[in-house]
């Protein structure tokens, strides 16, 4: 039986993912003199922007003016553009009557997941929350993930990885489309 689940924020809970291709494409336009594809950075998508930007070749010294034209794009339209994916609520709301610790590890700055979980109706719905601002490393480093199983009192040793969609997530990366509804 599950005790404790593990949740990513962007693509996993919130339907986010077009409005960060679009505020990567517009900081990059305006920063670097060329534009990744969007395969680019859905490969690299769960880094910080710090992390993703310098993959796309940006000098360290851009990478200041990148992350505020980021900021900017992403934030004027997040309200209007990202909401949380369909039958999210109710899957937490099932693991929680099942006793399920939940928790929420991302790559999101803390004001960032703050206003996600805001927009999608979630705040109040994990017992802990780690961000890119609560640890120095951070995903794909193991460190977040072992600090929300410490802050919930959980063996990591114990701890039993389940990646629902990751196979997708590997497929698009290799630039295989996931596979259909039927398989």
């Amino acid at each position: 039986m599950l005790r404790t689940v593990l949740f990513d924020l962007d693509g996993t809970l919130a339907d986010s993912i077009p409005l960060i291709l679009a505020s990567f494409r517009h900081a990059a336009r305006c920063h670097l003199q060329t534009v990744p594809d969007d395969g680019f950075w859905l490969a690299h998508i769960g880094g910080t922007l710090r992390q993703q930007f310098l993959a796309a070749g940006a000098p360290e010294t851009r990478i200041p003016d990148l992350e505020a034209a980021y900021r900017d794009y992403y934030v004027a339209r997040h309200d209007d553009a990202v909401r949380p994916f369909e039958g999210v609520h109710g899957v937490l709301d099932r693991l929680g009557l099942a006793g399920c610790r939940l928790g929420l590890v991302t790559s999101k700055s803390r004001v960032g997941a703050t206003r996600t979980l805001r927009r999608c109706g979630l705040t109040g719905r994990f017992a802990v929350e780690v961000t890119a601002d609560d640890t120095d490393r951070h995903k794909p480093h193991p460190e977040p993930l072992l600090a929300a199983l410490r802050a919930l009192g959980e063996d990591a040793r114990a701890a039993r990885p389940r990646c629902p969609g990751a196979h997708r997530r590997r497929r698009r990366r290799r630039g295989h489309p996931p596979p259909g509804p039927s398989r």
